[in-house]
């Protein structure tokens, strides 16, 4: 694998767990690898990733092999929804609300 197309992977996976609001740490125990550093490497682009890994990893950021490798480019960018789930700052009450603001708007634009 050339190294552009690991350095795309790796942010796309890290654009991903950010806007989940996941850790490294988090998200390799849920690929069950059992330090944050083979994440932390794979998004710095240093460490080739294995097709087994990455499906793993695209179904843990609830999403596609075909967006963590930068094919679908309708679905990279995040939704204002991933986006407001990893607002830490937000309690998880705040983020609802601020979420059905946004479908109820969104659903309006729609009619």
């Amino acid at each position: 694998m050339d190294n552009n197309t690991k350095q795309i992977i790796g942010g796309n996976i890290r654009a991903k767990r950010e806007a989940l609001g996941l850790s490294q740490e988090e998200l390799a125990q849920k690929v069950g690898k059992q330090t944050a550093t083979y994440i932390a490497f794979i998004e710095k682009g240093e460490r080739n990733i294995t097709t087994v890994d990455l499906m793993a990893i695209a179904k843990q950021l609830g999403t596609t092999v075909a967006v963590l490798i930068g094919e679908d480019k309708k679905a990279k960018t995040p939704s204002v929804v991933d986006v407001l789930r990893s607002a830490k700052e937000l309690s998880k009450a705040d983020r609802e609300k601020i979420e059905a603001i946004y479908n109820f708007a969104k659903n309006k634009k729609d009619e």
